[in-house]
């Protein structure tokens, strides 16, 4: 007798979960479906019956984030493009320095063949975020394609690490309204920046970005950091984080900046 299909399995699974009232297995088991297929009938329609019945979790009224709240001296940095590991141990070691915490934002494939550097980040303090599973521009895919790319990253990341991401980073920046409204459905909040270290780089050098960054961070920033040389970040990292900490500025993630703990 052949193997049932995983979308067959996990949809099974679900409705045998919801069933007991076991609604955060079901929850689960029909973002996996959904992940493989987000077109399956009955899947979108059950999924987001049971986060409507676990409960979303803003972090905002909006559910989008651009900086925190001031008063306390608190920076957030964040790291896109990771896990890498070219890269991602150097900026823990660096933030480690500083007993810095920080928010990745984890493309899903690298993920998928980097778990031990998920769980690195994890054991250092640091707080994960979803950044699709191949790096697309979101706002050119299909509403389906959208939810396989988001929910197969979440599903991954929850595998290797036993947490859930309600924290996302459109890539590129690239976002618009329909996209916008259906991550709020998938129970994400959108994160965004008012400092890009990359807009700081342009015919700079290392010396001068750093100046120019810490000329315009000020308490309550998100600063778009990288897992990699693209906008200068393992560049500039060492002298943006000394260069801030003699300002008075702690480094935390994204959710504890937003909640002011």
């Amino acid at each position: 007798m052949p193997a049932p299909e995983p979308l067959s399995l996990f949809t099974h699974l679900g409705s045998w979960h919801r069933d007991v009232r076991e609604v955060p297995q079901a929850l689960a088991a029909y973002e996996k479906a959904a992940a493989v297929n987000p077109a399956s009938e009955g899947v979108l329609k059950t999924l987001a019956e049971l986060y409507q019945e676990t409960g979303l979790h803003p972090i905002s009224p909006t559910g989008e984030v651009a900086r925190g709240p001031v008063g306390k001296n608190r920076v957030a940095l964040t790291f896109d493009d990771g896990p890498n590991p070219l890269y991602t141990e150097t900026i823990m070691e660096e933030l480690k320095k500083y007993d810095g915490r920080s928010t990745f934002f984890l493309v899903g494939m690298m993920a998928q063949q980097y778990p031990d550097l998920v769980l690195n980040l994890l054991a250092a303090g640091h707080e994960l975020g979803n950044h699709t599973y191949t790096h697309p521009n979101i706002t050119k895919l299909s509403q389906n394609d959208l939810i396989a790319e988001v929910l197969r990253t979440r599903v991954l990341i929850k595998d290797v690490s036993g947490r859930q991401t309600y924290l996302f980073r459109p890539p590129g920046g690239n976002i618009d309204e329909a996209t916008t409204k259906q991550l709020r459905a998938l129970d994400y909040n959108i994160i965004y920046w008012d400092i890009n270290a990359g807009e700081y780089r342009k015919t700079a050098s290392p010396e001068e970005q750093i100046t120019r960054m810490l000329a315009n961070i000020k308490d309550g920033s998100i600063v778009l950091l990288h897992n990699g040389p693209i906008d200068g970040t393992m560049s500039i990292l060492p002298g943006l984080l000394a260069g801030l900490h003699a300002k008075g500025f702690t480094f935390v993630t994204v959710s504890e900046l937003v909640a002011g703990k």
